[in-house]
């Protein structure tokens, strides 16, 4: 943020002014506006070397200088970059396959939430938390990859007079994908739980192509500047953009790599009542988090005593026929038998791929190698 100061009128060109509390600053770190009103206006600042004459001859109404101040990691930030897929395995090439139940669920909440946004009137049993729990790979990172979609299914069945308001937020919405696994695997880099998540965002945002997150982990503690929250990364890619308003979907994956040891001290449920803060504070952004962990994780037991409202959502059950098509009823059988699990499904086509690259007849070869692999 920059400092405003009030000075005196001069009749020389702005880059020859000084004060001595202005050295080491350089003319092309300040932004001399030519009143207050000007400043309030958001109009443009005086160019350089452009005269003063004219301005700031009142004492009731000085120049106003903006001085820059130090570069902080939001400075780095130039614009909006759509984030990669949270599942990398061979089903983020899958048709999606969204469930109607899953839909429906989502949408009175939905209306609730911004409704409670719109008026102001925000609190912990208005405004929810959004938890995709289930077990190890069911599709957990598929949903949150989702997500955007699913919510605006959901507003489409939306009632009430913000629904073409609520359609239209969520067409344009910007969608950041926090991961604690794979690449941005959790290390516990920070003190502070909720830096964990911002920096993940500005990695999104400002990670030079092909970084790695180690590197660029590195780059953010070395370089001294403050580390922003995640509402200031939001407010500043709204800057940037030029939004007054912005809708946010917040999707965070992979919470389980917290390690959790079920009391209110450790890092998950701080992580979790930092979220719950921001969702249930009235902001210029309209915010929906949705947290992604595996079962096995005590989330439900941390929150018991939190009136904090929870949506918990499970992955829908997939239809592998319709995914792997088998073309005969043996390797159908063998389909049925993931019984609509993501990463077995995954890894079955995966060795059907192999069998058919090797021209292996299904229809004549007993299909006990398959089973066995």
């Amino acid at each position: 943020m920059g400092h405003n100061l009030s000075v005196q009128r001069d009749d020389s060109k702005f880059s020859e002014y000084s004060f001595d509390h202005l050295k080491g600053i350089a003319p092309s770190d300040l932004f001399v506006y030519a009143n207050k009103a000007a400043f309030d206006g958001k109009d443009e600042p005086l160019g350089v070397g452009e005269t003063i004459k004219n301005h700031g001859k009142l004492w009731t109404d000085p120049l106003l200088v903006v001085v820059r101040g130090p570069a902080t990691l939001l400075d780095c930030i130039e614009g909006w970059f759509e984030p990669k897929n949270l599942c990398n395995g061979k089903g983020m090439r899958w048709k999606h396959q969204f469930d109607e139940t899953l839909v429906g669920k989502l949408t009175t909440p939905l209306i609730e939430h911004y409704n409670a946004w719109e008026s102001g009137y925000m609190d912990k049993t208005r405004n929810p938390l959004f938890m995709v729990l289930s077990g190890c790979g069911t599709g957990k990172s598929r949903m949150l990859d989702e997500m955007k979609e699913l919510f605006k299914l959901a507003a489409n069945r939306a009632t009430g007079e913000h629904k073409s308001e609520l359609q239209k937020r969520l067409s344009e919405a910007y969608v950041f994908k926090v991961n604690f696994e794979n690449g941005t695997f959790y290390k516990n880099d920070f003190d502070e739980v909720h830096h964990e998540v911002s920096v993940r965002m500005l990695y999104q945002l400002i990670g030079m192509e092909g970084q790695i997150w180690d590197n660029f982990v590195d780059d953010v503690k070395g370089n001294g500047a403050k580390i922003p929250l995640i509402d200031e990364v939001i407010e500043q890619l709204a800057a940037v953009e030029k939004k007054d308003e912005m809708t946010i979907i917040l999707c965070v994956d992979g919470l389980q790599h917290l390690k959790p040891d079920g009391t209110k001290d450790d890092k998950l449920y701080r992580l979790l009542m930092s979220l719950c803060s921001i969702i249930t504070t009235k902001t210029k952004f309209f915010l929906l988090a949705v947290c992604a962990a595996t079962i096995h994780v005590p989330i439900q037991q941390m929150l018991a005593s939190s009136s904090q409202k929870r949506i918990i959502l499970v992955p829908p059950i997939l239809c592998g026929a319709d995914i792997l098509i088998p073309e005969n009823p043996s390797v159908g059988q063998l389909v049925d038998a993931m019984d609509g699990h993501g990463r077995a499904l995954e890894i079955l086509e995966t060795v059907l791929g192999e069998y058919r690259n090797q021209n292996f007849d299904f229809t004549v070869h007993k299909l006990d190698p398959i089973v066995d692999q």
